[in-house]
C-alpha cells in the first residue's frame, strides 16, 4: 500500500510491502510534483519577463497560499492606453515629464476564458514566488 504525505511544496513517498513506488503511477506522479514544485523563483531572486504568462503564488488575506496563472508589469513598462479599457479601473502613474501614465508595477491574474476582459490586480496579498507554464500538451 502506498501513501503521499504534503510537506511543505513536495510530497514524500512512504511504502507499505515490497516494490517500487517509481514504477506505479502514485510514485510517477509525485515525482512530477516534486520536480514541478522545485521550479519556484522567489520574487527577490528575479521577476518573469514583462507580461509573460507564469505560475505566481501569493498568500491571500486569510492565509491562504494561491497558485493562479498571472503576468508581471515592471514599472513604466506599460502604457495605460494600450493595456486598460476605458471602463477599466487600476493603478497608474505618470512618468516624470507627465507625458505618458503607465500602469503601475503590479501582478495581474489571467483569466483566459473572460472574452475582452482578461485579468485582474492580485490586490489581497503579495507575489512572493513564480515559476514557468509547463509545455502544453502536445495532443
Amino acid at each position: 500500500m502506498f501513501f503521499a504525505f504534503a510537506g511543505g511544496h513536495t510530497f514524500k513517498a512512504h511504502q507499505f510491502g515490497k516494490g517500487s513506488t517509481k514504477n506505479d503511477a502514485a510514485g510517477k506522479a509525485i515525482e512530477a510534483w516534486n520536480a514541478r514544485a522545485s521550479q519556484w523563483i522567489s520574487v527577490k531572486d528575479r521577476a518573469p519577463e514583462a507580461r509573460k504568462k507564469v505560475i505566481a503564488f501569493y498568500r491571500n488575506n486569510q492565509g491562504k497560499g494561491r497558485e493562479v496563472m498571472a503576468e508581471y508589469i515592471p514599472r513604466f513598462t506599460v502604457l495605460v492606453k494600450d493595456y486598460f479599457d476605458q471602463d477599466a479601473e487600476g493603478g497608474t502613474e505618470w512618468d516624470e515629464a507627465g507625458e505618458h501614465e503607465y500602469v503601475t508595477e503590479s501582478w495581474h491574474e489571467i483569466v483566459d476564458n473572460w472574452g475582452d476582459f482578461s485579468g485582474c490586480e492580485i490586490v489581497e496579498g503579495e507575489v512572493t514566488h513564480w515559476q514557468p507554464l509547463p509545455e502544453p500538451p502536445t495532443e
